[in-house]
């Protein structure tokens, strides 16, 4: 099934061989009325289950009906009218032979299609036995996010994945109602290929979550953003609109609906920018209008050995090369090193000194330090993260740090930003010599 969300369900009339010797015993059949744009439809095979319940008993249960491409019918079901008992009928998508289900997960991959994930329901009281047809509203109880890609680079798109969503939600069918499954651990669904390169679709458990969007590409680059505290509703579809680069992705958020009932934004809350350079993944904040990593860079160029124009960050006095230390505080560069040397060059010609950053990134000058210094970022700087004393040949107090920024000069003291105890504190005069951190900011 690609999609519904309306549907007829019919007590068919009575026709040859459908009656007992009494009369009047019709065929069940489930007849669905698309009442949407083109291809909202059922597909040939596709099963549901119904439940038929009277004040007496129940009549029927999780009774499998498959569709032929114009009707869902069961051999051997029929209406009996003697009794004239008002019913209540539910019907839902996918099947499950195990009984209507009381939990519902989503398919972690769905790059097959998502029909399968999109669990839907439609119910009905006060139905009595008849030849008429029992009009029924089937509700989709997931959140559908479509995602359009705008690609702006010269690879390919290999996958577009979704991270930080629970896939399985209790159900109650007398709501009906899908509630997440709070104990579970998030996943990573991969979505379905609507279009190549350019369209995708992922059905989701209703939640609030952060959920992180990320686009691989065929030379081996990921590209994520992250949006914090997103609320997906059931039977809302989204979509998202990301524009990609060499250096990063884009999402644009619209609560558009298109075919579903009228839904929501994806959350209000400012979505969480990171870039992806040499394998690894740095937050973002914006500062004054520029785009500023929110961590250290933990690059080490081509050619560069440690120890020698770039340094593991200091632990008590010594070289630290432990990976989360490394990934908290990034590695320390001398000035040479951080710049490849083309200080004079650059301010000749007026332009950003990208020197270690990634294309379209450039280590600040001193107006960026002094603007990031004048602003209220605070929380995103790390604490004792040291630098290197290349004087002393040894690290400096682990309570301070600097922050590396050029200058037109060719003075051997740089003016770097100092970091004590992790708060901002002052343009400070530094050797260029030693070794202290690097954060980019992007190119405007």
């Amino acid at each position: 099934m690609k999609k519904l969300l309306f549907g007829l369900l019919v007590a068919g009339s009575c026709c040859v061989g459908c009656a007992d010797d009494e009369g009047g015993v019709p065929i069940v059949r489930i007849a669905p009325n698309v009442t949407r744009v083109t291809g909202l439809h059922f597909d040939a095979g596709d099963r549901i289950g119904l439940t038929v319940v009277r004040a007496s008993g129940t009549y029927a249960e999780n009774r499998m009906m498959t569709y032929d491409g114009s009707l869902f019918t069961s051999a051997g079901f029929y209406w009996y009218r003697e009794s004239g008992e008002e019913a209540e009928l539910t019907a839902y998508y996918p099947y499950d032979e195990a009984g209507t289900p009381s939990e519902f997960s989503v398919a972690a991959d769905q790059r097959s299609g998502c029909a399968l994930s999109n669990l839907m329901v439609a119910s009905k009281s006060g139905v009595r036995p008849s030849e008429s047809a029992v009009a029924m509203t089937f509700r989709s109880l997931m959140a559908d996010v479509q995602i359009a890609v705008n690609n702006q680079t010269q690879t390919q798109l290999v996958e577009v994945t979704v991270d930080g969503t629970i896939p399985t939600a209790s159900v109650d069918f007398s709501v009906p109602a899908a509630t997440v499954a709070s104990d579970r651990t998030p996943v990573r669904i991969t979505a379905c290929e609507l279009q190549a390169g350019s369209a995708y679709e992922a059905v989701l458990v209703p939640q609030r979550a952060s959920m992180t969007f990320t686009v691989r590409t065929d030379d081996g680059k990921s590209r994520s953003k992250t949006l914090a505290e997103v609320l997906l509703e059931p039977n809302k579809q989204y979509t998202l609109s990301m524009t990609l680069t060499e250096e990063k992705l884009d999402l644009t958020l619209s609560g558009e609906i298109d075919n579903w009932e009228p839904g929501g934004e994806l959350g209000a809350d400012e979505p969480t920018d990171l870039l992806e350079y040499a394998g690894e993944s740095y937050r973002t904040v914006e500062v004054d209008g520029r785009l500023w990593m929110a961590e250290n860079l933990r690059y080490c160029p081509d050619g560069a050995a440690f120890g020698s124009g770039v340094w593991y960050p200091g632990r008590s006095g010594e070289a630290c090369s432990d990976a989360e230390y490394v990934r908290q505080c990034g590695l320390l560069y001398d000035y040479a090193t951080a710049t490849g040397r083309t200080v004079a060059a650059a301010a000749s010609a007026g332009g950003p000194v990208r020197g270690v950053c990634p294309d379209g990134w450039h280590i600040p000058d001193q107006e960026e330090l002094a603007s990031l210094l004048a602003s209220s970022v605070e929380g995103d700087f790390p604490v004792g993260c040291g630098f290197w004393n290349a004087v002393r040949s040894m690290y400096g107090s682990e309570t301070k740090s600097y922050l590396m920024g050029v200058s037109e000069s060719d003075e051997s003291l740089r003016s770097y930003l100092l970091i004590e105890n992790g708060v901002k504190g002052s343009i400070a005069k530094l050797s260029a010599n030693n070794g202290v951190s690097v954060r980019c900011v992007r190119d405007l």
